[in-house]
């Protein structure tokens, strides 16, 4: 018993760590779009790189320009966006 005990705290501290992960690469990204002074939340160059390695081994499909909200929105709360 211990020792499932010690593999769901294990499992729980990883996916902690992930979401803190996501969360500090929005968090640096609106900050960087701030400082650069870009205030238009379409075709913004900053977003898109998050998610550039994420979705491209999903089936294949080709990535839609979204807006920063749109990121913003998906990186943190989509089940299929892993952090690694």
């Amino acid at each position: 018993m211990l020792c499932r005990v010690a593999d769901d705290l294990f499992w729980m501290s990883r996916y902690v760590e992930r979401a803190i992960s996501a969360c500090r690469l929005v968090d640096v990204t609106l900050h960087l779009e701030l400082d650069a002074g870009d205030t238009r939340d379409t075709g913004s160059p900053y977003w898109m790189p998050l998610l550039g390695t994420r979705l491209d081994g999903i089936g294949g499909v080709e990535i839609p320009e979204l807006s920063g909200r749109e990121v913003r929105v998906h990186l943190p709360f989509d089940r299929r966006t892993r952090i690694r």
